[in-house]
């Protein structure tokens, strides 16, 4: 449809012809007196555009989301001897809406912030738990490495292993052991290195350090799994994955619950 002149209502710059209503006032001024928490009166004759200059003006002003501004016509409260009375409770309900709706948004940013601060506080929980559960994890293999004579599992918590090592060859030595032991260890291994080793069957004495480790962490797994070596050997990757025990270490393992070396007791 083409445009045309308006004489009645709001102008349309898509249905009327017009010029900019923000062209025939001062706008800077105007925005001055905004920004300075001011007041300003708009005077012009009747049909000159007055409302559609002020819908302008509140377009524009809620265009730059610095302030929120609306629009009220309150000419209907001048036809009542009482109009006083009903603009200034017009008023106060509209300051009240705007109130309302101004409480409710800090009210609703507040708990978007209190939300956001919750889930940060339950992620940093959550890691340091699973931190936390790490470590105590990478405690109790470096405790069952320790029993067979392997002391990387601490080293590699940071600790000092010299007292450790110390104590455990002092209590591992044949000097240590009694004098039954020593005898029955040292007639067993006469002659017996090529059929041990062809065989896969160990003396106790000629385990490593690693090897006496893997059978104390078998065992422990085959207690917490009550033996299913399924999920035995899956923990045991589980383990080497998250490096809590090394390479070595595993295939020691997975070798001795599969059963491919065991071990004679001396």
């Amino acid at each position: 449809m083409e445009r045309f002149f308006n004489t009645k209502g709001l102008m349309d710059p898509e249905y009327h012809y017009c010029i900019d209503p923000l062209s025939r006032i001062d706008w800077e001024e105007i925005q001055e007196l905004i920004d300075r928490m001011q007041y300003f009166s708009l005077y012009a004759p009747p049909k000159s555009g007055k409302t559609s200059t002020l819908l302008a003006m509140m377009h524009r002003i809620n265009e730059h989301k610095q302030y929120a501004c609306a629009y009220s016509n309150i000419e209907a409260a001048q036809a009542a001897a009482d109009s006083a009375y009903r603009s200034a409770d017009s008023l106060q309900a509209l300051y009240n809406a705007m109130l309302n709706d101004s409480r409710w948004q800090a009210q609703f940013d507040y708990n978007m912030q209190q939300d956001a601060i919750a889930n940060q506080t339950r992620a940093l929980q959550q890691q340091q738990s699973q931190e936390q559960e790490a470590y105590r994890r990478s405690l109790d293999i470096a405790k069952l490495l320790a029993s067979g004579g392997d002391f990387s599992g601490y080293r590699a918590l940071g600790i000092n292993t010299t007292a450790l090592e110390a104590d455990w060859a002092a209590r591992n030595t044949p000097a240590s052991k009694s004098t039954g032991t020593s005898a029955r260890t040292s007639s067993g291994t006469t002659g017996a290195a090529t059929q041990t080793s062809s065989s896969g069957v160990k003396y106790e004495s000629q385990l490593s350090p690693v090897e006496k480790a893997s059978i104390t962490y078998v065992d422990e797994l085959s207690r917490l799994f009550k033996n299913n070596t399924q999920t035995m050997r899956d923990q045991i990757e589980a383990d080497y994955a998250k490096g809590f025990i090394s390479q070595e270490l595993a295939q020691a393992a997975i070798g001795y619950m599969q059963g491919l070396w065991s071990v004679l007791r001396s």
